[in-house]
């Protein structure tokens, strides 16, 4: 199984190193042997990844609604 380097929407698909980046787990999960998976966009669809910002943005956001509600 191959992955794409770079953008998902280029019509050349490269495969990375052999050995390096992903590897799939008996259970078909995916394991990354303790490297940080980076440059993840902002989630569209409920399974999407997150970021650590897109997560702190969101609890500022919410926690700062709390407040003024209770302003009110």
């Amino acid at each position: 199984m191959g992955f794409l380097n770079g953008d998902s929407r280029s019509k050349a698909l490269k495969k990375g190193e052999k050995g390096v980046g992903f590897h799939l787990t008996a259970d078909e999960h995916y394991h990354l042997k303790g490297k940080r998976l980076t440059n993840v966009s902002a989630p569209v669809d409920n399974h999407d990844a997150t970021t650590k910002k897109f997560v702190t943005d969101l609890f500022k956001k919410i926690k700062l609604e709390l407040f003024t509600s209770k302003m009110s």
